[in-house]
């Protein structure tokens, strides 16, 4: 972080440094919607709480997560239509890696991974052929140089949104320190946040119950090239 010079205040804002508000209007900090004093109180309690790796670590691990703010799949698919407003859908974030996102994810989820795919692959194998205590540091290493930016993502997700309705929908794979990791963070920036349980796998798991129970009707729109086939599937979608 760059210094203003003496006397001067910087506050910091999604990473960046801005001049304090009184050295005129071209550089005061912008009250967008869904940005000004909410988020400069969030990113300044990043700097008390998630500065080092020691106070990372402490935060993540001596602070369990709530089970009140963890619900099952109908209630997450509940609250997800709830939280709709205006047509639009509340975050819901996939925490996993951009590989485990492509492989399948729930409809309307953004990836916004904690580890890529190499970084998940070596904290596999740390914990195969360590330890998991290891494998959790290795993990938060890689993690701790994106958090500023994760929570940049997680708030230009609900910009607009007023403090009350920043809502954000939370998973993982099973509904582990990935996201319940994620979850604190972004609780403690003044997120209101849930968490899936058993995370994608619990969906999973709930889809196919219901393709069982409730067999869907499949049909085939067939014909030859210049028929109209994908103008009737436009008006489906």
């Amino acid at each position: 972080m760059s210094h203003l010079g003496q006397g001067t205040t910087p506050c910091l804002v999604l990473g960046r440094v801005h001049p304090p508000r009184n050295a005129g209007t071209k550089h005061q900090v912008s009250r967008d919607a869904g940005k000004g004093y909410g988020v400069l109180r969030q990113l300044l309690q990043l700097q008390e709480d998630f500065l080092s790796l020691p106070r990372t670590k402490e935060f993540v691990l001596d602070r369990g997560w709530p089970d009140s703010s963890s619900v099952d799949v109908d209630e997450f698919l509940r609250r997800q239509k709830e939280w709709t407003l205006d047509g639009r859908l509340p975050a819901v974030f996939d925490v996993r890696s951009p590989g485990e996102f492509a492989a399948g994810h729930i409809p309307g989820a953004t990836n916004l991974p904690l580890l890529d795919d190499d970084e998940r692959a070596a904290v596999g194998t740390t914990f195969a052929n360590v330890g998991p205590e290891e494998a959790f540091d290795l993990a938060l290493d890689s993690v701790h140089p994106k958090l500023a930016d994760l929570l940049r993502q997680a708030d230009a997700h609900t910009a607009g949104l007023e403090e009350a309705r920043r809502h954000v929908l939370l998973y993982c794979k099973r509904g582990g320190l990935r996201s319940q990791s994620m979850a604190k963070l972004l609780a403690r920036h003044g997120f209101d946040v849930l968490v899936l349980q058993g995370g994608y796998k619990a969906f999973r798991g709930w889809a196919e119950r219901v393709l069982r129970e409730k067999p869907q009707k499949v049909c085939v729109i067939a014909g030859a090239t210049g028929s109209g086939k994908t103008e009737v599937l436009a008006e489906l979608g």
